[in-house]
């Protein structure tokens, strides 16, 4: 039986167990990966003694076992689950060998698959059968709903709507992966706020270009704060930065101020043209950035601009005293610029 998109994600949550089993496939790996964590909960109950789990190359090693398995009779009530991993076309005789032997009283047949074309032999298998589902897993952006129900099982208990405008658009440059361990860290992060998730969580949590200690550094420079340089430079150096990452990540954030000022210096406003940068900005950085933009004008962000391209020029290919003096040097000069704004 072939199930649709929506009927897909309904499935794996409120299986129907008269079936004896699901494929489960799709191009985007985590969430078939997911998708199949829920579809096994959903079985057994999150109970791991009722799970047997085979791989792709143990059924081909010996096609009798998953028929084995799904008949085996364990110690706790409930129906067993068996799960084939990483499946493919190698695979459809023992699978359908299974399927034509497996009752409601025997084990639920979970098998996972990456890209399987509609001429796949695996997937006409689950499609054409009357007691399987074939359950696909399409590369669909998350909505603001679907991430907000991502936060909640994940354990957060609300959501506040600035957070998830934020979330969404953040997810927009992550892939899936970097999604959902996203909204698990906010998660966490939000119990000690009653489980509530703000703007701060996020900021707190969003991927950054660079280093914390980089990011300092560049906010110190912006802010004119010329006398905090030293220190920080001193705090990189011990930590082995080097004088062209540095370099690059102070021209990432100077071209982010100059996006800002070229909207403002043709009439526009920093805070509509700030949604569009990449990757986004949250939370108190936002504020800050807001902040620098209204402070740095479009003329001095080019000059500090091309002072910097100068820098990226002059630093490498030189030995890392020599590069650092270079860099520290054209960054104290536009902190000292920061100054006469």
């Amino acid at each position: 039986m072939k199930l649709s998109g929506r009927d897909a994600k309904a499935f794996v949550d409120a299986p129907d167990l008269k079936l004896s089993g699901a494929l489960i496939f799709g191009e985007d790996g985590v969430e078939v990966a997911r998708r199949r964590a829920r579809l096994v909960d959903a079985v057994t109950g999150r109970e791991d003694l009722r799970l047997t789990r085979f791989s792709a190359a143990d059924i081909r090693r010996d096609a009798s076992s998953v028929i084995d398995a799904a008949k085996a009779r364990g110690f706790l009530p409930g129906r067993q689950a068996v799960v084939v991993e990483d499946a493919g076309d190698g695979v459809t005789e023992a699978i359908k060998a299974a399927l034509a032997d497996i009752t409601a009283e025997d084990a639920f047949l979970i098998v996972t698959a990456g890209v399987l074309p509609a001429r796949s032999k695996l997937r006409k298998l689950f499609e054409a059968a009357k007691n399987a589902v074939a359950a696909p897993c399409y590369a669909d952006a998350l909505d603001q709903h679907g991430l907000r129900a991502l936060l909640i099982e994940a354990g957060a208990q609300d959501v506040d709507d600035e957070a998830l405008r934020g979330l969404a658009t953040l997810a927009r440059d992550l892939d899936s992966g970097a999604i959902y361990d996203l909204a698990t860290r906010v998660s966490l992060y939000s119990m000690d706020d009653g489980g509530i998730v703000s703007p701060s969580h996020l900021a707190a949590c969003a991927p950054r270009e660079g280093s914390a200690d980089v990011d300092e550094m560049l906010d110190a420079v912006a802010d004119g704060k010329a006398d905090a340089l030293g220190a920080l430079f001193s705090r990189l150096k011990s930590q082995g930065q080097s004088a062209v990452s540095v370099t690059l990540a102070a021209g990432r954030y100077f071209r982010r101020l100059h996006a800002l000022a070229s909207t403002v210096d043709a009439g526009g406003s920093a805070e509509a043209a700030i949604g569009g940068l990449r990757p986004p900005v949250f939370g108190p950085r936002r504020d800050a950035l807001l902040r620098r933009s209204r402070k740095w004008r479009l003329s001095a962000v080019e000059s500090a601009l091309s002072l910097i391209l100068e820098t990226d020029d002059a630093v490498r290919g030189r030995v890392q005293t020599a590069d650092y003096a270079v860099l520290e040097r054209a960054l104290l000069k536009i902190a000292l610029s920061a100054r006469r704004l």
